[in-house]
């Protein structure tokens, strides 16, 4: 018998903390940086596109929720893809897969706080992309608490800040509902061959807006009562985000072209200091708390992924290595640095468009998971079922339909 059992992850995660932790992730992951990204393709169809990213999210969300309830551990899709087709190897390839997006996503998000950072304080945007990197790693290596605790803080500010600046825009401008009406009807009424080819490339972008929720599942062994807990976390999250997005495109494009957003690095603190005529400065530093918010995520999601596969052991031992504050801390350490240099080295929206590539794949592989572990077990398939038998189907068509579909526009546009 040892004499000191070793660090373990402890379950201190309850459901509204984990909800308002994806939520943060989600947000933080998007809106705040790459609306100006979406708005440019897509013009006053913005929403259109937002809509059909939403719509592959909610059904790999609802796949999520349900394989979360039935296997809550770390290292979820690598767990998920195991248990349906018994295959180690790609397992490991679809894990280190995720671990690759997410660490881009942090890199995307890292590019974003500097520039919105860089437009309060004259630094260099080098500099700023350094210094948060170590600040926030230096917050996630202190506990699991401690960073879904920043999380949820700043995920009721981030949220509250949306709110604010939707209000505030059509309070100041209360005709930029009826604008962008006059836009939209405009736009969907002489729609053509190459505006359809514009909202498919904005939703690859903004199915970038929508991730998030799957990181929520690498968490499950440090929450409370995971099998009730993911279901209403995951969807809810996603839901509330997708209703926050729709009003503040609506409200910036009201206010903006779609030019003038997709122009700005710090888009809606653009579209509010058109809308009032005053400083921004309360919305940029609302988005740099978004951005944060969702780096903190990213890490935490990308250092327990690689802690759950090395228990498994698809990964080397040196991964399963948990500090005595209960941290993975080789993991952390690792995510951070890649992120870091990854957001010196490549535009925001390239950072966004590969995060997506690589998660279509991850969300196709989970909804194929799904469906075949219901097949193996129906009685207990039935049992825990969230969704009806369509919906991972549907879910894996769409998502292929997505990356097809961007696959078509890139090539035709060479």
């Amino acid at each position: 018998m040892s004499k000191t059992a070793a660090p373990k992850l402890r379950r201190v995660i309850s459901t509204p903390m984990l909800a308002l932790y994806g939520a943060g992730n989600i947000v933080g992951a998007g809106v705040y940086v790459l609306i100006g990204k979406i708005a440019e393709p897509a013009g006053y169809l913005a929403p259109l596109a937002f809509l059909v990213a939403a719509l592959v999210a909610f059904c790999a969300a609802l796949s999520y929720a349900e394989l979360a309830s039935r296997f809550p551990v770390s290292a979820g899709i690598s767990v998920y893809l195991h248990e349906a087709f018994r295959r180690p190897r790609l397992s490991t390839l679809i894990g280190i897969l995720l671990v690759v997006a997410g660490t881009i996503s942090t890199a995307a998000l890292l590019k974003g706080f500097a520039g919105y950072f860089t437009s309060l304080v004259a630094v260099p945007l080098e500099l700023v992309i350094v210094a948060g990197a170590l600040v926030l790693l230096a917050i996630t290596l202190r506990g699991i608490k401690e960073s879904v605790g920043v999380a949820a803080a700043l995920t009721a500010i981030e949220v509250g800040g949306l709110l604010f600046l939707a209000g505030s825009i059509l309070l100041a401008q209360p005709q930029a509902l009826g604008v962008f009406g006059g836009q939209f009807t405009a736009s969907l009424g002489s729609i053509d061959t190459a505006a359809l080819a514009g909202i498919v490339a904005a939703s690859f972008i903004a199915f970038y807006a929508f991730l998030g929720f799957e990181d929520m599942v690498n968490v499950a062994e440090e929450v409370k009562e995971p099998a009730k807990a993911f279901p209403k976390a995951i969807l809810g999250a996603l839901g509330l985000v997708t209703v926050l997005y729709l009003a503040v495109t609506v409200a910036a494009l009201g206010v903006l072209t779609p030019q003038r957003l997709g122009e700005s690095s710090a888009p809606l603190a653009a579209a509010y200091e058109m809308a009032t005529g005053g400083g921004a400065g309360i919305i940029i530093v609302i988005g740099l708390l978004a951005t944060l918010n969702g780096i903190i995520v990213n890490l935490v999601m990308g250092s327990r992924f690689l802690y759950g596969m090395a228990n498994k052991g698809w990964l080397p031992p040196w991964f399963a290595a948990v500090s005595s504050r209960h941290v993975p801390t080789r993991g952390l350490v690792l995510v951070a640095a890649v992120a870091c240099v990854a957001a010196l080295w490549l535009p925001i929206d390239r950072l966004a468009q590969l995060t997506s590539l690589l998660l279509l794949f991850v969300f196709i592989a989970v909804n194929l998971s799904l469906i075949v572990i219901r097949r193996r077990d129906p009685r207990h398939a039935r049992q825990l079922r969230l969704s009806p038998a369509f919906v991972p189907w549907f879910g894996a068509v769409a998502s292929v339909a997505l990356l097809a579909g961007q696959v078509i526009v890139t090539i035709t546009s060479l």
